[in-house]
């Protein structure tokens, strides 16, 4: 039966090697993370702009948390 949480099938195991994991399992955790960060950047520069005091900083970092999450 497959485990739906692993991030490769079992089939596909013989391709990589299991001593990279945990390495995989951590690029996923930050990609995860930037991604939520993007979110909420965007988010906060949507409510400071409504506010009428826009951050405009925020912009950059927003760049920068989809560039690295998507990557």
């Amino acid at each position: 039966m497959a485990d739906f949480r692993a991030l490769i099938l079992q089939r596909h195991r013989h391709l990589k090697w299991r001593a990279f994991d945990w390495l995989e399992a951590v690029l996923m955790i930050l990609c995860g993370v930037c991604i939520f960060m993007f979110t909420l950047t965007v988010f906060c520069d949507v409510v400071t702009r409504t506010l009428g005091a826009p951050w405009l900083w925020l912009q950059q970092v927003t760049t920068a948390f989809f560039a690295w999450g998507v990557f």
